[in-house]
């Protein structure tokens, strides 16, 4: 699902990974992809836009685990085949 402009979350960090505007701050995106995604007023957003293929790993699981699907991927990745489960 992609966001319009207007639904991004202005807060976000520059960049193509995003949190839209019907973010509850439930906390899970913060949970798995701590560092990336944090709480900011009453909602979550990147707080920096993830680099590496394992902040990109982490960043798919956010997408996974928003139950109201406000965290947006960048529409050239191809998303990967599975984000879970994740060794503990």
């Amino acid at each position: 699902m992609t966001a319009r402009p207007a639904d991004r979350n202005p807060d976000n960090a520059p960049g193509e990974w995003y949190v839209d505007l019907r973010c509850i701050d439930c906390g899970a995106s913060p949970h798995v992809a701590p560092g990336l995604i944090d709480h900011v007023g009453s909602r979550c957003v990147f707080v920096r836009q993830p680099v590496t293929d394992g902040e990109i790993a982490q960043a798919w699981r956010a997408v996974d685990v928003c139950p109201t699907s406000s965290v947006g991927a960048p529409v050239s990745l191809t998303r990967p085949a599975r984000t879970f489960p994740l060794e503990v």
